[in-house]
């Protein structure tokens, strides 16, 4: 039985109760969801959701991790029923590792943000949905080398170095040791993973941003980095994190 993570975004009201041996989450003005317990691996809760207290027992008596996010997807908290030590992502994913069947697991997870971040810059440009990934690649590299002309390399150079830096910061907060984020261990390929994931809506942004037309420096650049991608940038960087939680141990 494949389990899966829920995704509870408080802008609007939530609440959640048990019923038996499920979850019953309650939005505002509309019916009921009911989520069986033993079918969820994770729960992450962005902003304020109200949680009736054996609800959340329930939870942490089945061994699932609640993740709690702000509104900004910073995590304020996690519950669990696990040692406090096996709490952060880094031991979560170093005991995840190996696992039988772990690199299929990985690799199905890392597919399918790969397509979901592609479908979602070509929404974001207007364009038709592209499934060959590497045609849309080149697409968005003759895209930028239009707007940007001899300055692509060194102008994407500058925004991917920027952007490394704030993955691998997300990550150390998520709890992956020194060695993990320098390519140790048997997930030390994650930050890699994460920065060709971002690279989408990187140049999807960037490629969307009128008053991108001209970066004629590098200072400009990461200026415009800082300024107009890294908000979005990084908060899609933390909610990807926060779905590796749904990699059952």
């Amino acid at each position: 039985m494949t389990r899966k993570t829920l995704y509870l975004d408080g802008r609007t009201p939530v609440r959640v109760t048990r019923v038996g041996p499920a979850l019953e989450v309650h939005h505002h003005d509309q019916s009921p969801a009911w989520f069986p317990l033993p079918r969820l691996s994770a729960i992450v809760c962005r902003g304020p959701v109200g949680w009736q207290g054996d609800a959340l027992q329930a939870c942490i008596e089945h061994g699932l991790v609640v993740a709690f996010l702000d509104l900004d997807d910073r995590c304020i908290g996690i519950a669990s029923g696990r040692p406090t030590a096996r709490l952060d992502l880094g031991s979560r994913l170093e005991l995840a590792s190996v696992r039988p069947g772990w690199e299929e697991r990985y690799q199905t997870w890392l597919h399918a943000q790969q397509q979901r971040r592609a479908r979602y810059t070509c929404q974001a440009l207007g364009w038709p949905d592209e499934r060959d990934l590497r045609r849309l690649r080149q697409r968005l590299h003759d895209a930028l080398q239009a707007r940007f002309g001899a300055q692509t390399a060194a102008t994407t150079q500058r925004l991917t170095s920027l952007l490394q830096t704030d993955i691998a910061a997300d990550l150390a907060t998520a709890g992956l040791a020194p060695e993990q984020l320098v390519g140790l261990g048997p997930v030390g390929h994650l930050a890699d993973d994460l920065l060709s994931l971002l690279q989408w809506p990187l140049r999807g942004r960037l490629l969307a941003a009128a008053d991108a037309m001209a970066l004629p420096t590098l200072h400009a650049a990461a200026e415009f980095y800082h300024q107009h991608l890294r908000p979005a940038l990084m908060a899609t960087c933390r909610r990807t994190i926060a779905s590796l939680w749904s990699l059952d141990l």
